[in-house]
């Protein structure tokens, strides 16, 4: 019984099968791709199938595409006496061919270049049969033009994008200030670096100030860095210069703070001078983007400072009158702070703002 079934299921397959390749056979389409049905393959109200050429098809499409692909590139192409040009490779060129190729084909030949695309393809297919056969060479050329992605990239490959960037107040000499800004800031990285280097020797060994002079040079070279990176997102260059080397040492015998001070104190004044400056110029120049960046990053922090180092001066000065213990004491103090000067929060008017809104809080809470 089992196997009956399975007989019968084989035949109703087997018929089911016959079917559909009968049914592709009708419709022109093989199954066997060697080719072995190609004799059978039969299409109503075709009598016969001619299948010669097929065996040529993929040489002339690779024929003909190299020659487009020349006459593109090389704009002309000249055909001898020896050199092949089949009729057919000729036929599928014209056709792989753009109209506006077609046209300027047409019209250096003298010939109509109005109508279809088939219609010029016949043309020039007959053009260039008739011309094979009365001279030995035909050329073959076209102009081609150039596309609006081609020439943009032209244009803009020859220009100075960062000009494009820059705004009209973003002039050669604002440029020249914040370049000059930068090696001013750099030179102050330096110094504090030194001061910093010489703090930490054994005949000197004042920690609290190294910590100060680190502080210094960190902040000082991340301006720097900063202000090159905003150069050139305005459209600007970086032209780095020679940084000088630093004309400073702390003195060991005796150890005395006052003369280092007074000449970090005329740093960071340079700094603070230089910074008007380059607001003047910003102003001058109508630059209201750079005229910001100067007031709210810059300015307020190294006036701040100026006043800071004038107070470490005068601490200084103090202590230098009976050398030993009270630059100890004061040298412990920047250690404790790390770095930061103790009296730092009252010379920031902001943290006085802070102070004044605690006590008229408690003043408020007090009267209720």
């Amino acid at each position: 019984m089992t196997t009956w079934v399975i007989a019968r299921a084989f035949e109703r397959l087997k018929t089911k099968k016959d079917l559909i390749e009968k049914a592709f056979l009708d419709v022109g389409i093989t199954v066997r791709p060697d080719g072995s049905q190609d004799n059978l393959i039969r299409i109503k109200g075709i009598d016969e199938i001619d299948f010669t050429g097929w065996e040529t098809a993929s040489e002339i499409t690779i024929k003909s595409q190299e020659l487009v692909s020349r006459l593109c590139d090389e704009e002309e192409l000249s055909f001898g006496p020896e050199d092949e040009l089949d009729e057919d490779i000729l036929i599928y060129s014209l056709k792989k061919m753009t109209i506006p190729q077609l046209k300027q084909l047409a019209s250096r030949n003298s010939l109509t270049v109005k109508g279809r695309k088939d219609d010029i393809v016949e043309q020039l297919q007959q053009y260039y049969a008739k011309e094979r056969s009365q001279n030995d060479c035909i050329t073959v050329q076209i102009d081609v033009e150039e596309d609006v992605f081609t020439e943009d990239l032209k244009k803009f490959s020859a220009e100075n994008i960062d000009a494009h960037i820059q705004a009209s107040t973003f002039t050669d000499d604002i440029q020249n200030a914040i370049r000059q800004h930068i090696q001013t800031e750099y030179k102050a990285w330096f110094f504090f670096r030194k001061l910093g280097a010489d703090c930490l020797r054994s005949n000197v060994s004042l920690h609290g100030f190294a910590a100060l002079w680190k502080r210094s040079a960190q902040e000082a070279f991340a301006d720097a860095t900063w202000l090159e990176s905003y150069l050139v997102q305005r459209g600007g260059r970086a032209n780095p210069s020679d940084i000088p080397a630093p004309d400073i040492e702390w003195p060991d015998d005796p150890v005395d703070p006052v003369q280092p001070v007074y000449a970090a104190l005329q740093t960071e004044k340079e700094i603070l001078e230089d910074l008007h400056r380059l607001c003047a110029a910003a102003e001058k120049a109508g630059d209201n983007a750079l005229e910001d960046v100067i007031e709210s990053r810059f300015l307020r922090k190294e006036t701040r400072h100026v006043k800071d180092m004038g107070d470490l001066l005068q601490q200084c000065v103090r202590i230098s009158k009976q050398a030993g213990h009270g630059l100890y004491h004061l040298d412990k103090e920047l250690r404790a702070n790390n770095g930061v000067v103790p009296w730092a929060s009252f010379n920031d008017p902001d943290k006085s703002d802070e102070l004044l809104r605690g006590v008229v809080k408690d003043l408020y809470k007090a009267a209720v």
